[in-house]
């Protein structure tokens, strides 16, 4: 399977105690990474590393395996991830399910899938609305840009922050305020310049 140029590894979880959201699930079609705060489901070639005629089937790759895929380098990545199935681990001798990852040297070098079910990912996603759903408004932002002022305006601590915007002109300037009463109350304020279509 190949990797997409998209680094859906970047929602992965940290939390060591959510394991089975430390690594990106292989689902029938589609790629799925979450950390529990924010979700990425990515339609993705998926044929060979799942079974596509089941709805069910999935495998958790190991962040590790996607730095491993995508690491430059003599000795990098392919940027592919192998995920071989059941037959092909019992005459190599595994127990194990692994994912490998071919290299530019022609090695191969194997990390133990994530043992777990991915969370219901289209539970969470029907819920979300589509620009030009009844009621709502759509603009957009650079998100690296709401970082730095989520810095600026909260001092460094991951608080978060409100956007406001006007309803009948979602394109102008975002007024940008920290998420909490305590913070808004210092008088900090920040704004954020929407993005344009060229």
């Amino acid at each position: 399977m190949k990797l997409p140029d998209q680094k859906i590894e970047q929602c992965v979880s940290k939390d060591a105690y959510r394991y089975h959201l430390q690594g990106v699930a292989v689902l029938p079609g589609y790629l799925m990474a979450t950390d529990g705060h924010i979700l990425v489901a990515l339609p993705h070639d998926t044929h060979g590393a799942v079974d596509q005629d089941d709805e069910t089937a999935s495998a958790i790759v190991p962040l590790a395996a996607f730095k491993a895929a995508r690491k430059k380098g003599a000795a990098g990545g392919l940027g592919e991830v192998l995920i071989p199935d059941a037959e092909t681990m019992i005459n190599r001798g595994q127990g194990m399910p692994t994912a490998d990852v071919p290299t530019k040297d022609g090695g191969m070098v194997s990390f133990p899938l994530i043992d777990g079910t991915p969370p219901a990912w289209r539970t969470v996603m029907k819920d979300v609305p589509a620009p030009g759903d009844a009621g709502t408004v759509s603009f957009c932002v650079n998100a690296e840009l709401l970082a730095r002022l989520q810095l600026a305006l909260c001092g460094g601590k991951h608080k978060g922050v409100q956007i406001t915007v006007t309803v009948d002109e979602p394109t102008r300037v975002l007024g940008v305020l920290p998420a909490f009463d305590e913070d808004v109350a210092s008088g900090v304020q920040g704004a954020c310049m929407p993005l344009r279509a060229k």
